[in-house]
């Protein structure tokens, strides 16, 4: 492999994973050339962090300008197209057959026993799924009530704050009815990215799905709700989903949501999550944070107000008003809806420091 090729490699294998093969990576570098665009992705479902790694990685392998129109490079892209070409042209490795993935349930408790190992339980499922997350979770399901979002906080909040998941909920009707999956919501924004999607699909379709994925690597998926009847005292049945399932029951929610069957909260808890950007830190650290406005000082300097975890051993993101200097645009993240203030502090409550 020549030097040219080789820093196209970790986008190529980004592709190829989200695409399900090289051959079909390569049939979506073609999509982009056609389009002259990374948004031409948004048809396949790659959207949210799965869309920013892309972009980051596309601007790090030089198939994106660095400044802030983020420009494709013809020549670049056909590098990519020859490299996935290369890849698929290899002999695949030798794949085991799959194996059948037990059903998981839920008894009354009572019947309890019979449910044998304990591992065939539905609720360990659910919260084993959320706990081994890593990047992004999605969660859905119509009904919900206090003690089961309870048991989804103890593995949530976790996961949100110590390994910065973000979390999608998709649910069916905003009512009062909801107010337990809405504290649940409030809770889990209060630590990191959370966004909430009510169904706004034709009477008289419902969002009835049950599921909670995580990475799109694994999940559940099955009859109970994700309240405390269906993950402790009805009869409900359920099964564990492997990658292919995960990942393509992620991409018809995308796409469900990219044409209006779903709808997401535009305020409070839940709401389209600021812009990423990439923060210098006091401990000399590069961190992720997100970017909540802009702010300009009685002397004309920008200040970026920013959402970020200081340290690594911080329990919770901070808010803090930065110098432009400190942070880093990534390329291909669209900034155009961040607002600017005129030196305003920032008063929604989140914990403010100088920087």
């Amino acid at each position: 492999m020549t030097d040219e090729l080789r820093p196209l490699v970790p986008l190529a294998q980004l592709l190829e994973r989200l695409a399900g093969s090289y051959a079909a990576a390569a049939e979506w570098t073609r999509e982009i050339a056609r389009a002259n665009s990374l948004d031409a992705l948004r048809v396949y479902g790659v959207a949210d962090d799965h869309a920013t790694a892309v972009r980051q990685l596309a601007a790090e392998c030089g198939l994106l300008s660095s400044d802030r129109h983020a420009v494709l490079a013809p020549a670049r892209l056909s590098q990519l197209q020859v490299l996935l070409d290369i890849l698929d042209g290899l002999d695949p490795p030798s794949v085991a057959p799959p194996s059948e993935r037990p059903l998981v349930f839920t008894t009354p408790r009572a019947a309890s026993h019979l449910v044998t190992p304990s591992g065939r339980r539905l609720d360990l499922l659910v919260q084993d799924v959320i706990a081994g997350a890593h990047s992004e979770l999605h969660i859905g399901g119509p009904f919900w009530n206090r003690h089961g979002c309870d048991l989804l906080r103890e593995v949530l909040l976790p996961a949100i704050a110590e390994r910065q998941v973000a979390v999608h909920f998709y649910a069916h009707d905003p009512s009062s009815r909801a107010q337990p999956l809405n504290d649940l919501v409030k809770d889990c924004a209060d630590y990191g990215r959370t966004s909430l999607y009510w169904w706004t699909g034709a009477n008289p379709g419902m969002m009835h799905a049950k599921f909670v994925v995580a990475d799109r690597a694994t999940g559940y998926f099955g009859s109970a709700n994700l309240s405390s009847l269906g993950l402790q005292e009805h009869f409900e049945i359920g099964m564990e989903l492997g990658s292919t399932q995960a990942s393509s029951l992620v991409d018809l929610c995308t796409r469900l949501r990219q044409e209006g069957f779903f709808t997401q909260v535009t305020k409070g808890p839940g709401r389209a999550p600021d812009p990423l950007v990439l923060l210098q830190t006091a401990d000399g650290k590069r961190r992720f944070g997100q970017l909540r406005s802009w702010h300009t000082t009685r002397d004309g300097r920008r200040e970026a107000d920013v959402l970020c975890r200081l340290s690594d051993d911080a329990p919770r993101p901070a808010r803090i008003r930065v110098d432009e200097s400190r942070i880093r645009l990534i390329p291909g993240v669209d900034y155009a809806h961040v607002q600017t203030a005129g030196g305003a502090q920032a008063d929604d409550g989140e914990a403010e420091g100088t920087g």
